[in-house]
């Protein structure tokens, strides 16, 4: 009777216990998820914290030919057709829709743009994390976990800058999210139409976002017609002809009427012409991992291209078994390689040089994913063989490192300079948008940080009139006569010096300090006064002297406004400092009355 209860007791125990460690081992293993995901993002999430820090609320460069289109809009004689015309040599159709429906639920605010430039490469990297899984095996593998943090530190990486800081952009990281959709769909082809019809889907989408996408319908036909799969070879050459078809309809359709693009240069001979394209896009894939020299850039860029050929090579004929996992690694780099060569095509005439601009960084970085993969394949596929030749082993383990290495350490270079640009950038725009907000007695030339200004001074008055962009968020200080002031016999600060800007000749620098570390505690914000009206607001300084001290006396933070100069500000006006509380209502005069420039 009791060994019954007992036998019972123990088969009643034993689920209950094996729950328990299954349970156990399904936290532990939604923890390494969670924690790879983090490692993954951690790249994204410092970039777009610098975005969102940086970001200035005013359109730039291109941009501004959304101006014509809000007014269009706001007037009611928007015509469907002007979305078909062609920009600078490329049909923009999605990426206008995508900024003008952003326009019209943001009153433009082109922060919101930023932040689609943003999630497009989020969606590209999970895309490419989908490659990786297909090639790898799962991504809580160690190699797939570091090729996809690999990838996320590529694809968000800094030497993007000029992209990063412009919503127009968007088309570039549009047709990167495209053409990853569309490598993943000839990846999944196993030879039925709908399959197809998805590729082309992409390849269409991508071709009206940006002229590289045109390179699709190749990707797509050659995808098709050489894919690793069983499929007879009469629906392959069907399938082939028939993407072949749509590119060449698309195609036709894409260049109708005039693109506005830049002709190639005229070279000695065909000979020479060729060797200067070769040069253009081998500085093209470079460009985003270094730029140290012309030289080196064209030499990586060069590497970087033979990696993804001599790879893709190798695994086709000595591993016949790992050709489904080399071949959507292989179509993309072509991708990159065929982009950076339609560009040649149209922009050889503007110089070689051209090509290492940070606006095409964004076209050479999947090129870069696929070295990536690719390379790791290959060292896969020699070490699970045995033992490989001692020299061929460290070959690979030198490619490797030497790809993971130019990836962390010289793109964190790059990143540093950006960085730097960025900052310079992010004062070009505050300035530009001040002077926009006054653009009637804005000086001559203070606009062309922005665009042309003879666009600009037709266009502000279309967004002051319907409220848009900077003339709807731009922060506005609080009028002098509603503070409420308080007589301060020691006051917390001091207003030091005013001097012309060295770098902006329609602006002027103001410096100042707060004098007691109770002072600076209490008070929240400065702004800079010239004659009866508030001109600017004060950053914080941190101060490169001894913390606490200056020229023996007690000091709390130091601040610095630049403010611009307008025709209707002269020359002689007085210049004061207002300390104002943290209560926003409450303020003080700073002591010193200083001349305006």
């Amino acid at each position: 009777m009791d060994q019954g209860v007992s036998s019972r007791s123990e088969r009643a125990v034993e689920p209950a216990g094996e729950l328990s460690a299954k349970r156990s081992h399904a936290g532990r293993r939604w923890g390494l998820v969670a924690l790879l995901i983090a490692l993954v993002l951690a790249p994204g999430l410092r970039t777009g914290w610098m975005i969102w820090r940086n970001a200035v609320n005013v359109p730039l460069w291109d941009e501004w030919v959304l101006a014509d289109f809000l007014r269009t809009l706001g007037d009611g004689t928007f015509r469907l057709e002007s979305l078909w015309s062609p920009h600078n040599g490329h049909r923009v159709l999605l990426p206008r829709l995508v900024l003008l429906g952003l326009a019209k639920l943001s009153s433009w605010d082109v922060r919101w743009e930023l932040t689609a430039n943003w999630l497009f490469v989020l969606l590209t990297l999970a895309l490419c994390a989908r490659l990786v899984r297909g090639s790898f095996g799962p991504l809580t593998t160690r190699m797939s976990a570091g090729l996809t943090f690999l990838a996320s530190l590529i694809l968000y990486s800094w030497s993007q800058h000029d992209n990063w800081i412009s919503g127009w952009q968007v088309q570039i990281f549009m047709v990167n999210c495209l053409a990853v959709s569309c490598v993943l769909a000839i990846q999944c082809w196993r030879g039925a139409w709908h399959q197809l019809l998805l590729a082309l889907a992409c390849a269409v989408a991508g071709a009206f976002c940006f002229g590289s996408g045109l390179v699709l319908f190749f990707l797509v036909a050659l995808g098709v017609s050489v894919a690793p799969v069983e499929v007879p070879w009469k629906r392959r050459a069907t399938h082939a002809g028939f993407a072949a078809i749509v590119g060449v309809l698309a195609a036709k359709l894409y260049v109708s009427g005039s693109l506005g693009a830049d002709a190639p240069t005229q070279a000695d001979s065909s000979l020479s012409l060729a060797l200067l394209l070769v040069e253009y896009v081998c500085g093209f894939l470079g460009g985003p991992i270094t730029r140290s020299g012309w030289s080196l850039t064209v030499g990586i860029g060069a590497a970087g291209a033979s990696f993804v050929v001599l790879c893709s090579l190798w695994l086709w004929w000595k591993r016949p078994t790992l050709r489904a996992s080399a071949w959507p690694w292989f179509l993309l780099g072509c991708y990159s390689i065929a982009s950076a060569a339609s560009a040649g095509v149209t922009r050889l005439g503007l110089g070689v040089e051209q090509a290492w601009s940070p606006r095409y960084a964004t076209l050479a970085l999947p090129l870069w994913v696929s070295a990536l993969c690719l390379v790791a394949l290959t060292w896969r596929a020699m070490w699970w063989r045995g033992k490989p030749h001692l020299a061929l082993l460290a070959t690979w383990a030198t490619v490797v490192g030497w790809l993971s290495l130019e990836t962390m350490f010289l793109s964190r270079v790059a990143s540093r300079q950006s960085l730097e640009q960025l900052h310079f950038y992010r004062r070009d725009l505050e300035h530009g948008a001040a002077m926009l907000l006054r653009f009637p007695s804005a000086p001559p030339g203070s606009l062309e940080l922005l665009f042309t200004e003879s666009y600009l001074r037709d266009a502000a008055p279309v967004l002051s009139r319907f409220k848009l962009s900077v003339f709807k968020g731009w922060p506005h200080w609080p009028e002098i006569s509603a503070l409420d002031w308080i007589d301060d016999p020691s006051p917390p600060g001091v207003l030091e010096t005013v001097a012309p800007d060295p770098q902006y000749q329609t602006c002027a620098i103001v410096r100042g300090h707060l004098g007691t570390e109770v002072g600076a505690k209490a008070i929240e914000r400065v702004l800079i006064v010239v004659g009866d009206e508030v001109a600017a607001e004060a950053k914080w300084k941190a101060s490169k002297e001894t913390p606490g001290r200056r020229n023996g006396a007690q000091v709390g933070r130091s601040f610095e406004a630049h403010v611009p100069r307008f025709t209707d500000r002269p020359a002689g006006a007085p210049v004061r400092a207002v300390g104002v509380f943290k209560d926003g209502r409450r303020a003080v005069w700073l002591p010193g009355s200083l001349a305006f420039p």
